[in-house]
């Protein structure tokens, strides 16, 4: 088990700038950063990893696989590889995030459940991917909601062996793809709609009509994870629940 807070991992010229096996997992404002290879990468671990900074790492940043994780307020972008790779029956949610800039931005595989939950997706060649890897899997599968999916090369990406569940999100364009099923969908301009300040967080500008297609998330109230407390999406507007909370 590990509790770690206000701490650099940096600079690791190993497969990980940290690992954590069979443990349970409570981070709190710590960074990884610019590590060759993956920042973290938690081996059927659970807990929570809140206000981290994951960026700058070759290959992924946040590497599941066998564990069920919360992650919360932080920003992980500028990956090699995966920003959040949740693999062999992983169980991931995110929340409150930045993905950015990233290969991938969240890849779910190999009957993993990845969950994104009022975070964007900003400019990464691919926004979320959820598939099979290895042959003795299944695909994987996740829910989005009230997420923003900001400049990416393709916003989500699936095989023939996964599933990915859209409620309310914001896009610029239609979210069509194999496996996908598509709730209250917010097609519009958000590039008008949105600013990316200096930390590249963005920012709802309303008016313009947007405050009906944006300015409000979606009527979900529950999520069905008892770790999990879902507050009222649509007293916020699409994307970002918090951005204060994230460095």
């Amino acid at each position: 088990d590990l509790d770690m807070t206000n701490s650099i991992i940096s600079g690791a010229r190993a497969d990980d700038g940290l690992n954590v096996k069979y443990g349970r997992v409570d981070f709190k404002n710590n960074h990884f950063v610019n590590n060759s290879s993956d920042g973290f990468d938690g081996d059927w671990v659970t807990g929570k990893n809140d206000r981290s900074l994951v960026a700058g790492n070759g290959g992924d940043g946040l590497d599941f696989s066998g564990s069920k994780v919360v992650v919360s307020n932080s920003r992980l972008e500028r990956m090699g590889d995966k920003a959040v790779s949740s693999g062999e029956k992983s169980d991931i949610l995110i929340w409150n995030s930045i993905i950015a800039r990233s290969n991938i931005g969240v890849a779910s595989k190999d009957l993993s459940n990845t969950d994104v939950i009022s975070s964007a997706f900003i400019e990464n060649r691919t926004g979320y991917a959820a598939y099979r890897k290895k042959p003795v899997f299944g695909g994987g599968q996740g829910r989005i909601i009230s997420s923003l999916f900001f400049g990416n090369g393709a916003a989500i990406s699936t095989d023939k062996e996964s599933r990915i569940k859209l409620t309310g999100v914001g896009t610029a364009r239609k979210l069509a793809a194999p496996g996908t099923e598509i709730e209250d969908e917010r097609l519009g301009p958000v590039a008008s709609a949105y600013g990316l300040s200096g930390g590249k967080k963005p920012r709802f500008k309303g008016g313009d009509g947007f405050d009906k297609l944006f300015g409000k998330g979606p009527g979900v109230t529950a999520i069905g994870r008892p770790e999990f407390t879902l507050p009222d999406l649509k007293s916020r507007p699409v994307g970002l629940w918090d951005p204060s909370a994230i460095q």
